[in-house]
C-alpha cells in the first residue's frame, strides 16, 4: 500500500530503514510496502531479498516476525492456518500474475541484456573432467553467438596455468568429442568436427589458468538457429588421459 512498516525481519539497529532518511525514531526499521502485482515473478522477497519463495514469506508473516523492536502492531493480528497460507500463495501466484508480464509479451516486452541472451541460448550438458587440484575447466561466453559477428569469443578459466587448451566444436549433439591436431577455422554452415587453434593459458598453478579464443562467425544463410556443441580440453598430467575438460555446452547461433 506504499506505507512504511517494520515487520520484524531484521534487528532494527543494524538495519535502520526509513529512519536513515527521515531521522525520525518512529521510522526505525521501517521499509516501504511494495505492490503485490506480479509478486510471484520475483526471485527474492523483502528489502534484502533473503526469502526466495512466497511460501517462506507467508510463513514469516504467520509467525509474527522475529525482532520486536518497533515492530508494527499489525503483525500481532495475523493468524493463518497452514491451509490459509497455501491459499494466499495460490492467490498471489494465480490471480495477481499478468500472463503478459510473465511471458514478456507487449506491452511488457523488452530487449534482452547481452548477458541474458547468452544464458538463454547456452545449455550445459555436463561431462566436465577435473584436472590438477581437482579443478574442472570452466567455459566463459561474454557475448551472444551472433551470425556475422567478427568479434565472437569463448573463454576458459580454472584450467592448469601455463598449459595448452583446445576448443573442440561439433554440430551433432551425440558426437563423441575427440581431440585431433587442431586446425584454424571459423564457424561454417556444415561440418562434423571442427577444432579451433590451441591457446596457451595464462596464470600459474592448479585452477589458475585462463585464456580466450576469438571465433568469427560467418554471416551466411542457414546459420541462424544452428546448434553448436563446444568443450574445452586442457593438457594436464593430473587429469585422466592427460586432458582436463570443461562441461560440454550447446550454443544456439542467433
Amino acid at each position: 500500500d506504499g506505507t512504511f512498516r517494520n515487520v520484524g525481519l531484521r534487528p532494527p539497529f543494524e538495519d535502520t530503514g526509513r529512519q536513515g532518511v527521515t531521522g525520525n525514531p518512529a521510522d526505525l526499521g521501517r521499509f516501504k510496502v511494495p505492490t503485490l502485482r506480479n509478486v510471484a515473478l520475483r526471485t527474492g522477497f523483502f528489502h534484502n531479498g533473503e526469502r526466495t519463495t512466497l511460501q517462506e514469506v507467508v510463513a514469516f508473516y504467520a509467525g509474527g516476525g522475529i525482532f520486536p523492536q518497533n515492530r508494527d502492531p499489525v503483525m500481532n493480528l495475523i493468524n493463518l492456518s497452514p491451509q490459509a497460507q497455501n491459499n494466499i500463495v495460490a492467490f498471489m501466484t494465480g490471480a495477481l500474475t499478468d500472463p503478459r508480464t510473465a511471458n514478456e509479451l507487449p506491452p511488457f516486452d523488452r530487449p534482452l541484456l547481452r548477458s541474458e541472451a547468452v544464458r538463454a541460448r547456452s545449455i550445459s550438458l555436463g561431462g566436465g573432467v577435473a584436472g590438477s587440484g581437482g579443478f574442472i575447466p570452466e567455459m566463459i561466453a561474454t557475448s551472444p553467438p551472433s551470425t556475422g559477428s567478427p568479434g565472437f569469443r569463448l573463454g576458459i578459466a580454472n584450467g592448469l596455468g601455463g598449459a595448452n587448451a583446445f576448443l573442440v566444436l561439433e554440430n551433432t549433439v551425440g558426437a563423441t568429442f575427440t581431440l585431433l591436431d587442431p586446425t584454424a577455422s571459423a564457424l561454417r554452415p556444415t561440418w562434423s568436427l571442427l577444432r579451433a587453434p590451441s591457446v596457451p593459458l595464462q596464470g600459474l598453478g592448479d585452477g589458475q589458468g585462463f585464456g580466450t579464443i576469438h571465433m568469427p562467425i560467418n554471416d551466411l544463410m542457414g546459420l541462424t538457429g544452428m546448434k553448436v556443441y563446444a568443450q574445452w580440453w586442457v593438457q594436464d598430467p593430473g587429469a585422466p588421459g592427460g586432458f582436463a575438460r570443461s562441461d560440454k555446452f550447446e550454443l544456439t547461433l542467433l
